[in-house]
Parts: structure tokens; sequence; C-alpha cells
């Protein structure tokens, strides 16, 4: 063969030397591959950039004895004839020796550090077993056919998985480990035409059509529902058509390349195809030039000689450059700002060491067997594994020194993990690799029983409570029963798709959905619905709510959100960098703020609209470690080797932490004061010992929720009902609390009793979201409220028939309060309320009202001085934003200072001391619950929004009570004691202002005195207004943290845990963390379309749940969800997480935004592979039929553009069965998407240049996405 030409008149010549050895390749471009040979065989090749790729050697009868690459990289071969062996060693001196038996079948491969594995076979050359390089067996028998008719798996397991076939020797029964068959049929020409197995109860059965050319045109899932495919005359895909009709549609050039696709809106009846259609276009070796999608928006890439891409620019005209070595290995990476990051790999091919943009180092290091043990980062400390045979992780050392321990089963199947604490974690499977029970560090243990389909059926804690689930025939989730019996049922459209939720009570919430499956309306259970457009990219254009007002949204060509226009028609306008940073956000009136970023993307400044600039210094690490602000004042931090921050200095003094072996903070101490804590195995805080000397300790139960605290002479109890509610408190004097629950899981009964007086209580009525409808006291007296569609409060009924409205502008500015009017700029500042004019600053902090009240801001916007005409209040404030002093000077004098446990997520005052040495000592359990003091012990009690209604004494009796309005402005006080807690159990200061950590709210406008730094979801306009007080429903949520509304977080942490993921467990360990990663969602500095691009083709598997959560964070911040959503919501952000937490990309965008959250997912991430990749490897073994490697990984004539050394697409998939059967696997995260690498050494050459590896990617569904050999 001479010469190959395609309809496209592209021509790859072949010419070849006098012995008719093939000698030159021409591909496309002109570019020329070069083979030269001697007597022996192949000695060169020489690519078209002239790198002599391969170099052989050869000994006298023609066998290669060394190898080299194009880095000159030499790999070498010993043979022993009489010994029946081959020796192999890398370029790193490290060898592997093959023994063969007497018919030259592998019998034995021997690797460094005395590790082996061996094989069997057959009389017919079939493998009987394969004893893994940790001695465990696996066995396998054939029929005469050679068709596999056992799997054996190694003792004392012994789980058989077994095959029958036909006459054409097509698998037609497999029978699971389990004992759970699957049945297959085919037609005559060998299609598969069903696979049906025996789940739920009956048959589910997906069934195959298809044409006279073998490819299927109809799918139909066990449900019934049909997906169709038509084709082209070359047998290219040009449409699918799912099972409610949308169809997309693709066009191909004529050597089949897809030239366009369109998707189902573009395909509606009376659609422009145009307005919803991308286009590709293609060089002449087959790579993608342009990408244009609907808008026209065009991203451009170029590629060299050996097709490696060496620049793409973004439809912004960015442009991002690569440049590789010999080996086509990436060596640089340099964005459009110029900056570069450098890979370097050592002789075998492995990462080496990635060097930042900043020139900051981090290394890796591999072991004999070129497997992944060992990490340095620009610091200069490490993090080491140890590994067995099979690769598992024995031990992770951290840079602390500090050693977890793994320990697996002869499946290696990860079965237990110790801490260095010494607490162990115990995991048990089934015979299909099901975790059935997880066992925590105090013995307590969780079950999980699954069906045929792996399907989770039920989940029983420690205490004997159990969740129980329903599947439809496809897999969707139908019921859920509560362990108190009340259930949810979920119903789904023909697309898989849910469409409505009907809870226990029977209310139905409901979702609406385009055909490209954006959800265009929402209902929710009072039946108020929000409508949602997109652009042909479908991305968010407008939200209209249920009360019609619209809000609107612009991007940039790169998916930037650029504008905001609110349903006042007020423009919020946002600028992005080259690298898509926010680099300005300018507001209504022209105030902008600007940031700027150093090389890897640290943000590095902070100019405020007042002209102010806050300036930001990070350590090799990327952690922050200095703020330096205009006036020369600075906060500094230092960290540990693990990461840990062990100081913070600030103008006000220097505070130290320090950590336990599991990272747990143990103490924090500044100049005047110490605080410590003790834990037990499971991580809960069994002891604070406060800075005075009190030590109150902690217990509790088997499902570690809090049971007592006491401390030497005083103890208070605690119970739960099935779902984890606090049902009933006992406290040191003698009252008893009791809660009750709806089956929605909503409070509706808080009663405080003392004996057989009900010192204060209250009953709540609901509507169908959630709203208190009515809230009855302990003396019978009820309080009315009324709603808008939006959850808004509009009236508030008391006893005396005297009710308050309020009235509200489209964005949730108030306009009316009983009968006081609100007017507003532009940027919803509070301008003018009842004829008093109200000022504000550029930054839009609250600078006066009428003309005799005034405030002061730090640099940082908080409020540090406050004169309201009669008294003067100073603050100041830690480096984290703490308050630690309050000054109060003018009719009323005195002075106090304030002390936090700064271990509890949001911070916790824990200390208060006046300026006459007096200190009051504040308890929690739960919430607030008491204090010691001067006036000895006092308890506070609460209403369910947490508002302190009385105060009592150790005996019992009533001290202190209190009743508000709706937005927390008291209505009755009787003090006999001092107490700060009130709303929501916050301070109340006696400005009258409550402080809520990062913002100072005031009661009488319901408004803070200045803007939260997060910008609401997008999906609720209402969330963006900047300073209203939790959405205008004060009844019903609260906001401690002074930035975002929150509710139920008992149930978010509950639903975090049941998604079973290692690393998000990590994550719960570190609340500040968590919250740190909750906020950067809800106000979308992480947006789903950034996490979806970075999972890469797994963002695209899993949209619809990181769709969910971005969706759902409205409701569950913002909204009115029940404890059941807040759940929900829980379990879904933990799914997302745990997989983002195996991809590098992932991460690495988590970290711009959170970094503590990306810092904790990484340690997690380990133990998630461990356990989620080995079971996906041998469930994909099983599977591998079902996957088909690309033609352009089979090689071809000249071996140009291939991998795989065969054209032989079934041996691949032996290769990769025996990859994934072996044992000998190393499985790793993949670092471009949430997925696991699993690389094998098969012991022979399975590569077009020698390579012996295979790299099996899987997903996190347990899927093969590809395959290839490495080296």
């Amino acid at each position: 063969m001479q010469e190959i030409s395609d309809p496209a008149n592209r021509t790859v010549v072949f010419t070849y030397n006098d012995n008719g050895n093939l000698s030159t390749v021409q591909d496309v471009y002109g570019g020329i591959t070069q083979y030269n040979y001697d007597a022996h065989g192949l000695t060169d090749i020489i690519d078209t950039e002239s790198n002599h790729i391969i170099q052989n050697t050869y000994d006298s009868i023609s066998r290669v004895i060394s190898q080299t690459d194009a880095k000159g990289n030499q790999t070498q071969f010993a043979y022993d004839p009489e010994a029946q062996q081959t020796t192999v060693t890398d370029p790193l001196g490290n060898s592997v020796t093959i023994n063969y038996d007497e018919k030259y079948r592998i019998a034995a491969m021997n690797y460094p550090d005395n590790i082996s594995e061996s094989f069997t076979y057959d009389e017919n050359n079939c493998r009987t077993s394969v004893t893994d390089k940790n001695g465990h067996k696996i066995t396998y028998t054939y029929d005469n056919m050679g068709n596999m008719l056992t799997k054996t798996q190694p003792v004392p397991f012994n789980y058989t998985t077994a095959f029958v076939y036909d006459s054409l020797n097509n698998p037609v029964q497999v029978t699971d480990a389990a004992g759970y068959v699957t049945d297959y049929t085919y037609d005559e020409r060998g299609n598969l035409l069903s696979v049906s197995k025996a789940v739920y109860g009956g048959t589910v059965i997906t069934s195959f059509s298809y044409d006279q050319f073998g490819q299927a045109i109809n799918i139909t899932d066990p449900n019934d529902n049909s997906t169709s495919v038509t084709y082209d005359v070359y047998g290219n895909r040009t449409s699918v058509t799912g099972p409610l009709g949308n169809t997309t549609t693709y066009t191909y050039d004529i050597i089949g390349r897809k030239i366009t696709k369109t998707g189902p809106r573009g395909n509606e009846p009376d659609a422009n195809p145009e307005l919803h259609c991308y286009s590709y276009t293609y060089d002449q070796a087959g790579n993608v030039l342009t990408v244009t999608d609907p808008l026209g928006n065009v991203t451009t890439n170029t590629y060299d000689a050996n097709n490696n891409l060496i620049s793409t620019t973004d439809p912004n005209g960015n442009t991002t450059t690569f440049t590789y070595n010999e080996n086509s290995k990436l060596v640089t990476e340099t964005d459009p700002h110029g900056n570069t990051t450098t890979y370097q790999y050592d002789t075998n091919g492995n990462l080496s060491s990635i060097t930042d943009a900043n020139g900051h180092i981090t290394s890796y290091q591999y072991d004999a067997l070129d497997r992944f043990v060992s990490t340095m980062y620009p610091d200069g400390n490490t993090e080491n594994l140890t590994l067995d045979g099979n690769g598992n992780v024995l031990a992770r050392t951290n840079s602390k020194g500090n050693t977890t321990n793994y320990q697996y089963d002869e499946l290696n199947r990860l079965i237990k993990i110790t801490d260095p604490a010494g607490g162990s974690i115990a995991m048990q499977y089934d015979p299909l690799g099901n975790q059935t029970g997880v066992t925590d560090q105090r013995g307590n243990t969780t079950t999980y029983t699954y069906d045929q389909a792996s399907k989770l059926l039920s989940v029983t804690d420690s205490l004997d409570n159990t969740t129980s689930y329903t599947y439809d025939p496809v897999g969707n989730r139908l019921t859920e029963t509560n362990p108190k019996g009340a259930t949810w049922i979920y119903t789904y459209d023909a697309a898989n798709r849910p469409v409505k939720t009907t809870g226990p009570l029977g209310h139905d919430s409901s979702v609406q959905y385009d055909s490209a499956g954006n959800v265009i309306t929402s209902t929710n259970t009072n039946e108020a619905s929000t409508s949602f457009s997109y652009d042909a990219l479908n991305r968010l254009l407008s939200v209209t709510d249920t009360l019609d007002n619209t809000t609107d949204y612009t991007y940039d060509g790169n998916h930037n959100l650029t504008g905001v226009t609110d349903a006042n028609e007020h423009t919020t306008n946002y600028t992005f960098d080259s690298m898509n940073r926010l680099v300005a956000i300018t507001n209504p009136l022209g105030q902008t703020t600007n940031y700027s970023y150093d090389p890897v993307g640290n943000r590095v400044t902070r100019t405020k609209p007042d002209g102010n600039s806050i300036n930001y210094s990070y350590d090799s690490n990327n952690r922050l470690v200095e703020i330096t602000y205009p006036d020369s004042n600075q906060v500094s931090f230092n960290y540990d080797a693990n990461g840990n921050r062990t100081a913070m200095t600030d103008p006000k003094g220097t505070t130290v932490y320090s950590y336990d072996n599991l990272d747990r903070l143990t103490s924090v101490t500044r100049a005047v004061y110490s605080i410590d804590y003790n834990y037990d195995l499971a991580g809960n805080i069994t002891g604070i010992t406060y800075p005075d000397g009190l030590n109150i300790s902690y217990t509790y139960n088997r499902l570690n929720q809090l049971q007592s605290v006491s401390d030497i002479v005083y103890t208070a109890t605690f119970t739960y009902d099935e779902l984890g509610n606090i049902i009933g408190e006992e406290l040191p004097n003698g009252i008893t609390v009791s809660y009750q629950y709806d089956d929605n899981g909503r409070l509706t009964s808080l009663q405080h009793v003392n004996g057989d007086t009900v010192l204060t209580g209250v009953e709540y009525t609901l509507d169908n979201v959630g709203n208190r409808l009515s809230v009855t006291d302990e003396n019978g007296q009820t309080t009315s409220y009324t709603y808008d569609n939006l959850n808004q409060l509009t009236k508030v009924k008391y006893l005396d028939d005297n009710p308050v409205t309020y009235t509200y502008d489209p964005v949730g500015n108030r306009l009316s309060a009983g009968g006081v009017n609100y007017t507003y700029d532009s940027v919803n500042r509070l301008i003018q309320k009842g004829g008093i004019p109200y000022g504000y600053n550029a930054n839009g902090n609250l600078v006066s009202v009428g003309e005799s009240v005034y405030y002061d801001y730090d640099y940082e916007d908080r409020l540090v001085r406050f004169n309201d005409g009669n008294n003067t209040y100073r603050y100041t404030y830690d480096g984290d934003g703490n308050r630690l002093t309050q000054t109060v000077s003018g009719v009323v004098y005195g002075s106090y200072s304030y002390i936090y446990d700064i271990n509890a997520g949001l911070p916790l005052l824990l200390v208060e001391k006046d300026s006459e040495g007096n200190t009051n000592n504040y308890l929690y359990a739960n919430g607030l619950y008491g204090r010691t003091g001067p006036e000895g012990r006092l308890f506070h009690h609460a209403d369910g929004l947490g508002s302190v209604s009385v105060v009592s004494d150790v005996y019992g009796e009533e001290l202190n009570r209190y009743t508000y309005d709706p937005f927390g402005n008291p209505l009755t006080v009787n003090e006999t004691v001092d107490n700060m807690f009130r709303f929501t159990g916050e301070p109340y200061d006696p400005s009258g202002l409550v402080f809520l950590r990062a913002r100072y709210y005031d009661p009488s406008t319901g408004r803070f005195l200045t803007q939260d730094i997060y910008s609401g979801e997008l999906n609720t306009p209402l969330s963006q207004n900047l300073y209203i007080y939790c959405s205008n429903n004060p009844v019903v949520y609260i906001d401690p943290s002074g930035n975002i509304k929150i509710c139920q977080l008992d149930d978010l942490g509950k639903g975090l845990w049941d998604s079973g993921g290692e690393a998000v467990r990590e994550l719960m360990s570190s609340p500040g963390a968590l919250w740190e990663l909750s906020k950067a969602i809800y106000r979308n500095e992480l947006s789903k379309e950034d996490l979806i691009l970075a999972l890469g083709s797994a963002g695209a598997d899993i949209a619809g749940t990181i769709n969910y959560v971005w969706k759902h964070s409205d409701s569950v911040w913002v909204g009115n969800p029940s404890d059941k959503e807040v759940y929900e919501y829980g379990r879904n952000l933990g799914d997302v997480l745990q997989i983002a937490a195996g991809s590098g990309a992932a991460l690495k965008a988590i970290s711009k935004v959170a970094p503590k959250a990306a810092g904790a997912l990484g340690k997690g991430t380990s133990k998630s592979i461990l356990k989620e990749a080995s079971q996906s490897a041998f469930k994909a073994a099983d599977n591998v039929s079902d996957f088909s490697v690309s033609n352009k990984h089979l090689m071809d004539a000249g071996g140009r553009w291939q991998k795989f050394a065969t054209t032989d697409k079934g041996q691949v998939n032996t290769w990769v069965q025996e990859g994934l059967r072996s044992g000998n696997a190393q499985f790793l995260p993949n670092n471009q998407e949430a997925s696991y690498k699993i690389i094998t050494d098969l012991g022979k050459t399975i590569g077009t240049k020698g390579e012996t590896k295979i790299q099996v990617i899987i997903g996190a569904d347990g899927k093969i996405w590809t395959a290839y050999p490495v080296k």
C-alpha cells in the first residue's frame, strides 16, 4: 500500500525500503515519520519534529536488548532461555522479571520489593488462576470454546460469578456473586435484544432494536420509555429522540466528523435551528479547530505536528498556550496573562514536579513500581504513602508525621481505617461489594441493605432506626420512609426527571422543564410558582417570581455573569479579566469595587468604592498569611505543616492555636486567656475548659448526639426522636423542655415546664411551606401571621386585634410598616423612614440617621462607633471579625470584653467580662442554655426561633421575661438580672442593635446597617437584596452569621453525613471549611457551570445532581425548606463533593473560593479512592463488554496516531479485563475529571511504543470511559 486518500482528499503516503519494510509515512500535512532498520529489525522511529521517539538495539539473535525514548530514557531487556525468563529494567533501574511456563505463557511476574504475581492456564491456554501481588488467588473455568464459565474470588469468600452462553458464544445468562441472575437475548446476527433481571419484585427489562445494518435504533428502558436513534448512510448518528419527543440532531462532513449539533430547543416546532446550533471545524488531522456556540461565540484551538494542543483561545479572545517535551508530555501551560505553570517528569515518565506561576514547586515521588508514594509541598513539608503489593494504601503519613493505617480484605476492599489517635472505622460488604455496615470509632454500627440492582433499600442506625427506600424499574427513587413511618413520594417524567414531590402531609411541590431539561416553572407546596427563561446556551436569562416581578441576567462569551437587572430595573455590572476572574462590581449608582490577583489566582487587592484598598499576601502553599490595611495595620497568620492555623496576630494581639494529631483544635490562647478542648475517638467534643478553669463535659449517645452536659455540680440531659430531632431536655434547675414535630419534621410545640407549671411555651400552626401562621403562648394568647406568595411577612395580628401590616417593593424593600413609610435609592439603601433621612458612605454603610445619630466603620466595614444622640458605643474586633470589646459612654457607661468559642462553626460568645471584673460564662448545648456569673447559675429558655423568652435561676424561678415583635423589637422586657441574649438567642446591645457576627441588625427597620458581602442566588432574586433581614420572613428564619439566612443546620449535617463519602466526612470535621464552601455556593462564587466544566464528562453525568444543589441552595438558605428538604440538599451536596474530591481540576476550582474546604476534601480523597475505585474496578471488569475502545486508540497500518499494538477491539477488552481483575492495580484520582485511574502492569507489550501497562479510566458510576497503554 502506497497511499490512502479519503473523501476529503486527505492523503497519507507510505514508502518502503528494499526489504519491504515501512520506511516513511507522510501525513496529511506533509510531515514525515521515518522508520530505520538494521539486519535485526526496527532501530529508530523519527517523528515529524525530528524526535527519535524509539531507538532499539538488538542482541545477536535479534532480540531487543534496549529501547530509548525521545528523552534519552533507556529501558533494558535481558533474556535467560534456560530459566525461561525475561528481565525488563526501566530507566530508573527498577527491574521486573517475567517467568514463562513450558508453553511460554507468562507464569509469574516478579517485581521490586519482593512483590510477585503468578498465573496458571488450562490446555487451551485460558488463564485458570491469578495469584495477585498480595498472594490472593482468583480462579476461572472455561468451556471448550474458551468462554469463561466461572470466576471465583479468593478464599475465604469464594464468591463465584457464573456465565452461560448460546451456540454463538454470546453470554445469555450471568449469575453474580450474590446469586442474582441477569438474562440476555440476541437476534440472529448477534445483536443484543434484551437484558432482564429480577428486581423490585418483578422482571426489569431493557430492550433494543436495530436496523438492517445492525445499528441500534431504539432503546426501551424498564419503564417502557423509548429513545430512538437515526443514522445517515455512512452510519453516523444523525438524531437522538428521547421518550418525550425531545430531539438532538447532528450533521457530519464527508469523512464522518461532526460539524453541527442542534439541541432539543432548536428542533421544536416553529423553532429556528440555527439559534440552538453548535458548529465545529477541524484541521487535516481531525483535531477540533473551532467550536462556535449558538450565540456565535468561538473557541479556537491550534496544534503542533504531533497533534498536541498548543493553544486555545476562548470566545473573549483570551489565549492559553501549551508546550510539550519530546515524549509529548505537557511541559508548560501559559495563561492569557503570561503566567506559566511548568511540569517535569522522571525518566519513567511519571510527573515529578509542578512549578506554579509564582515559582513554587510541588514534587512527587514514586516507588519502584511507578506508584505514587509521596508529595512534597512548596513549603518543604511532605505527605507519604505506604502501599501493599496490589497498590492499596496501607498507611498515609501527613506532614506532621501522623499516620493513618488502612486494612483490606482479600478482595482489596477497605475494611478498617485506624487514625493516628487509635480510633478505628470498620466497613463490611456484601458479595457484590456494596457496603453493608460501618462501625465508627465508638463501636456504633450503621447497616445498609440493597436490592438485586445494588440500589440502597434501607439504612439502620446504631439505635435501630430505619429509613427505607423503594424504586421504579429504572432505578428512580419512588419513596422514602423515615424511621417514624412518614413517607415522601417522588414522581418522574418519561425522561426520568423528578417532576413532583409529595410529602407525608400530602402537599405537592412540582417542576416543569423545557425540551433541553431546564426548569421553566417551579411550584411550591403553597402552589406559588416561579418561572425561568434561558438563552440559547441554556443560561438563566430571567426569573419571574410568583408576584410577577422579573429579574434579568446577562453574560459574556465565557459564561461569566456580566449584569443583573433587578425587578426595579436597576442594573449591577460585573467585569472579568482574561482568566475569567471577577475584577470589578459596579452598582446602579456607578460605585465600583475592584479586585486584582497574583499569577496563581489568589486575590491580592480589594479596592472599595471609597478608594481604600486592602492587600492580601500568601505563602508558597497559597495560604493567606497577611492582610494589610490602608493605615498600615496588619493581620498575619501562621500555619503548621498540615495547614492548620497556628497563630493570628492582629492590632489587638496574638492568638495561638494548638491541635492534636488528628488536626483537631485543642486550645486557643491569647495574652489574657486560654480555652482548651478534649475529644472522644469519634471527634465529639467531650470537654471545654474556660479561661477561669470552669470545665464543662459532654457525653453522647450511640448516634453521637449530645446526651448530657455537666460540670462538677450541674447536669443537663437531652433526648431525641428517631429522626434526630431533640424532643426533651432536663435542666439542672428542675425544668423540663419538650418538643413536638409534624410528619414533615417541623416544630409544632415547645414547652418549658417547672413541675405542673408551664414557665414558657409556644404552639405553632403552619402552612404547607412551613410558614408559621400562628403562635399560641403558655397563656393561650395567639398571635397570627399572614404572608405573600414570596413568603414575606405582610401582617401580624396580636391579641388586641390591632394588626400591623407590612408592604414591600418588587425587590423586597419594606415600603410601609404600621403606617410608617420607607423610601430607597437604586442600591436598595433606605434613604428615608417616616420623613427621617438616612445617609450612607460610598461603601454602602449607614453613616447617619437624622441629624443626631452617626456611625463609623473600619476598613472591613465593621461598625466601630455609634452615637445615638445620648450615648456613644465603641467596638473593637480581632483579625477574624470577632467582637472583642464594647464600650458605652454618655448617659449610660460601661465596658465589656468578649471571648469566643471558635470551634463551633460559627463563633459562640463564651465569656463576657465587664469593667468591674464581673464575668459571665455562657453554656451551650443544642444552642444557648445557661450561664454562670455573679448571679450564680442562670438558664435561658427560648422559643422555636431561639429567642430568649424567660431567664430562670437555679431553682427554676423566673427572673426575666421578654416578648418581641416579628422583627425582634422588644414588646415587653421584665428583668431582674442583666441579660444580653434576646432575639434569636443573639447579643442584643444597649444600642438596640443585634450583633450577628458579620454585621449589625437593626430591628426597628428590619434591615442590616451594612450590605451583605454575598450577592445572593440567581434563582431567588429576593436573596439579592443586600440589606433585608431573612428575606422578610423573621418568624421562621434566623441569620446568626449576619450573611445568610439559615435554618435546620442539623438536617444539613445529617444529609452530608449520609452521602457516605469519606472526603465529605473529612470536610464535616472542619465546620469552618464547610461554612466557607456553603457560602461560596450560595453566592455563586463557585458556579455550577465551573464545577461541571472542571469535572469533565463526570460533570455531565452528575449534572442533574449539581443542578439540584445549586437550584435548591436558594430554598435552603433563603426559602422555606422543610427539614426533609434541607436533609436532601445536604445529601445531594455530599454526593457532588465526593465526586469533586477525586478531581484535581474540581478541587482547584473549589480552592479558589473555599481553600479550607478544598484542603479538607483533599484529605479525605484517598479514603474515597480506596473504597470506591476498587469496587468500581471489579464491577467494571465484569461489564467490560459494554466498553468499546476508540478507533483512535487502535493501531493503523502505519502505527500512526494510535496507541494499542493491535487492531482487535476484543483483544483490548481482554487486556482491560485482565488488568482490572488481576488485583495488580494502582488506584489514583484522575486529575482532569471526577473519575479514577487504574494502572496495571500486564507484563507484556501492549502499546505501539513498547508499553506494558494499561491505564483504565473508570467513572464514579463504575463505567469504563477509556483505556490506553502507558509506560
